[in-house]
Formats: structure tokens, C-alpha cells, sequence
């Protein structure tokens, strides 16, 4: 069962890290645009989901409207959405700081993973050192006091770095899985 549970995370980790390299590497060569490519791309998400929610509300039967918030949460969601676009510049100057908290608790998450694994295989501690290695790489992001730019390019560099320390274990653990 913890084979399986453990493929079916690697596989989806893959996934991600592949992801997750590209767009490191565009916020290396691209820093500004790729930044305002997330933020555009999180505010249509966010819009989406709210106009989802709102009809969703409407189209659910009267025993679901007493429970649901989906009024709400629709409207609340397209107008956070809005003022995202409208205000990107400040959620810009934040993501790197996402970025690096994302990587902090992806790892602290593959910190436990590895300490699981102990008890079922004696390669536990690679994922552990590049948990650990992947976990400073973040806190150094949301330390590092340099510009908006150098953050990003760092956040980058950084992600790149993580990211494809997460393909080597997680391609690693498959084949020793097999």
C-alpha cells in the first residue's frame, strides 16, 4: 500500500518538478514578463473559479443554497481576481517570497516522506539531504535582501536548483520502486 501511495507521489512530483523547471528557467531569462504571466494566469484562475462558484450557486437546489457560499465566494473570487490585475505590481513584488514559502513547505512535506521511508528503505536519507538542501535554497530566497529583480532571478536560479533535485529522486525512487 506505501508502494503504491509512494509511486502515485512520484509520478505527480515528476510532473510538477517538469513544470516547475520551466518555469524557473523563464524567470531566469524573463524575470519581469514571467512574473506578470503568474500573476495574469493566477487572476483569470481566480476569475474562473469564481464565475463557477456563482453559478453553481444558482444551478444547486434549495436544500444546498441554505449551506452554500458559493454567492459569495463567487463574487468575492472575481473581484479578488480584478483587483489582482489591477494591482499586479504589488503581488509581483511578493512572488518571489510565494515562491520561497512554497519550496519551504514542499520540503518540510518530503522532510517527513523521508523520514517514512526509514523504516522501508535504506536510500531514505537521499531524500532527506536534498529536502534539506531544497529547504535552505528557499529560506535564502525569502532572506535575501536584494531587488525585486535579483529576488526573481534568485528565485529562479533557486527553483531550478530544487526542482531538479526533486526529478532526480523522484526518478531515483521509481526505478529502485520497480
Amino acid at each position: 500500500m506505501i508502494k503504491e501511495y509512494i509511486k502515485k507521489y512520484n509520478k505527480s512530483s515528476i510532473i510538477t518538478s517538469i513544470l516547475m523547471i520551466i518555469v524557473a528557467i523563464l524567470l531566469i531569462v524573463k524575470p519581469i514578463k514571467t512574473m506578470e504571466w503568474i500573476v495574469m494566469l493566477l487572476s483569470i484562475i481566480i476569475i474562473i473559479d469564481g464565475i463557477f462558484d456563482f453559478i453553481n450557486y444558482f444551478k444547486s437546489d434549495k436544500e444546498t443554497k441554505l449551506y452554500s457560499f458559493g454567492l459569495i465566494e463567487g463574487l468575492l473570487e472575481v473581484l479578488a481576481g480584478i483587483l489582482i490585475i489591477l494591482n499586479k505590481g504589488v503581488l509581483i513584488a511578493f512572488l518571489p517570497l510565494i515562491l520561497g514559502f512554497w519550496i519551504i513547505l514542499k520540503n518540510i512535506l518530503k522532510i517527513q516522506l523521508a523520514i517514512n521511508l526509514k523504516q522501508f528503505s535504506s536510500d531514505w536519507y537521499l531524500l532527506l539531504i536534498f529536502a534539506i538542501l531544497s529547504l535552505v535554497f528557499g529560506i535564502l530566497i525569502i532572506l535575501n535582501p536584494f531587488s525585486v529583480i535579483a529576488i526573481t532571478l534568485l528565485a529562479g536560479m533557486f527553483l531550478l536548483i530544487t526542482e531538479i533535485f526533486n526529478l532526480i529522486e523522484n526518478i531515483y525512487f521509481m526505478i529502485k520502486l520497480k
